[in-house]
């Protein structure tokens, strides 16, 4: 399993990580940090692509949806689809 606080492999069961000593709350969570970076980078390429009015924002913030449970992840997947969509809104009246 992983710590929660470090990301550090650690054994299985464990209360406490031996690296950096976070207490281990729910020892069923094996979630690996390469897979909650994964997603926290959707929600981060959404935003930006978004913001600057590309498509890509559109498609990175719906992955990003789709895959991410976190909520701050969430969070800037839908900013990343509203911004692009307010864009396009902005486009067509011009």
């Amino acid at each position: 399993m992983y710590c929660k606080n470090c990301g550090r492999e650690i054994p299985d069961n464990s209360l406490y990580c031996p690296e950096c000593g976070a207490k281990q709350e729910d020892m069923n969570t094996t979630v690996e940090p390469s897979k909650k970076e994964g997603t926290k980078v959707f929600g981060v390429l959404s935003l930006i692509f978004g913001l600057l009015g590309g498509v890509l924002g559109l498609v990175f913030g719906i992955i990003g949806l789709v895959l991410s449970k976190n909520k701050q992840n969430r969070i800037m997947c839908i900013i990343g689809i509203v911004a692009f969509i307010c864009w396009m809104i902005i486009y067509i009246l011009i």
